[in-house]
């Protein structure tokens, strides 16, 4: 390049900036392509920008607005005796909801830290081992989008509950497993949903990474490996929520739940009763799900103490193991204590009713 050419374009103002200011064109470049989703230097307008950070707060305070609608509509629909909305979703399609917006709210958390990070000059890709297209714009504008559909199908369904005039509307039941197979299908989606950002490596790299902690000891552990381990343990609500929406899927109880207003209460199948911790097999299922974060951190500790074996074994490894090995006592001890209880439960009820029945006789 010339002495005296300019670097960048004249409709950024730049016009004077020469290459004997090389460093403060640098500077300069790199707030204009802070977070734009690319390491290739580019002419960015300041126009684009500010229609980028609009686009991006509008889409965080609508979903923040969906959020607050949503608890306005639980509250709402409790206080409606006649079709039961309430009662219908807190005992079927609760969990199915909850665990979906806990997700969305998860990543737009984990997009708050991204832009704390990077005004607090964090090299968070260095660490995390991303590239530039893994910024708070990405993660932000993917919630939206996951948000926009668990809130769209929410909404629906209990409208669909509370309307009197339900023979017009769709079946009620498809609203929440539209918001499930809409989430599904937004996260396995074989394209970019926003290709300037390459989301699509990025979901399937997600995914990559939950395989690959699965057999946590047969790998190394990385940093990212860890953060992702670290969230999981604080999601357990997550897994037992998913859970039990597949159970109450699979063996058809779902789409058998209904508000009979002729007797004020809650008619549905008794096969639920098979999606609790009464039933051996969901009991399995569930206390698997359970520990099973708190197993990974215990394997990648383990694996992280056999591999610095170069600096002479490492004993905060150690120590840091020991953390979740508490936690998995904590886990099991509760588990087994409530299956106890619960067991004593049945059987004082069944003593004091064959009690009753000899007394009667």
């Amino acid at each position: 390049m010339q002495r005296g050419q300019p670097l960048l374009d004249s409709n950024l103002g730049f016009d004077s900036m020469f290459v004997d200011m090389r460093h403060v064109q640098q500077a300069a470049v790199g707030k204009l392509m802070d977070g734009m989703g690319t390491d290739v230097m580019r002419e960015v307008t300041v126009d684009e920008i500010k229609n980028r950070f609009f686009t991006l707060g509008l889409q965080v305070g609508v979903a923040f607005q969906m959020f607050l609608m949503s608890i306005i509509i639980m509250v709402t629909a409790e206080d409606d005796d006649d079709s039961g909305a309430i009662y219908e979703l807190v005992k079927i399609y609760y969990p199915l909801f909850r665990g979906l917006f806990l997700i969305c709210f998860f990543f737009v958390c984990y997009g708050v830290n991204l832009f704390v990070w990077k005004r607090a000059e964090v090299d968070y890709r260095a660490i995390l081992g991303v590239t530039h297209n893994h910024n708070y714009h990405c993660l932000m504008r993917a919630s939206f989008l996951i948000m926009s559909v668990v809130f769209a199908s929410f909404a629906m369904y209990v409208l669909t509950v509370r309307s009197p005039h339900t023979r017009y509307l769709p079946n009620k039941h498809v609203w929440p497993a539209a918001a499930l197979i809409g989430t599904v299908l937004l996260v396995l989606w074989p394209w970019d949903l926003m290709p300037e950002w390459s989301d699509r490596s990025q979901r399937y790299g997600l995914l990559r990474q939950l395989a690959r902690l699965m057999v946590s000891p047969a790998f190394p552990v990385s940093f990212a490996a860890t953060f992702v381990a670290d969230v999981l343990t604080s999601m357990p609500k997550i897994f037992s929520d998913f859970l039990f929406t597949a159970c109450v899927y699979a063996n058809g109880s779902a789409l058998q739940v209904g508000w009979d207003a002729d007797r004020g209460k809650l008619r549905h199948s008794s096969r639920i009763s098979q999606c609790s911790d009464e039933r051996q097999s969901y009991f399995v299922a569930h206390f698997f799900l359970a520990i099973l974060p708190f197993w990974i951190r215990l394997m990648q500790c383990a694996r992280a103490y056999r591999d610095s074996w170069a600096n002479g074994y490492e004993r905060r490894h150690l120590f840091n193991a020991s953390k979740y090995v508490c936690s998995l006592a904590v886990v099991v001890l509760s588990f087994f204590s409530s299956k106890v209880i619960a067991s004593a439960g049945r059987i004082g009820r069944k003593n004091s009713r064959k009690n009753y029945l000899q007394k009667s006789s």
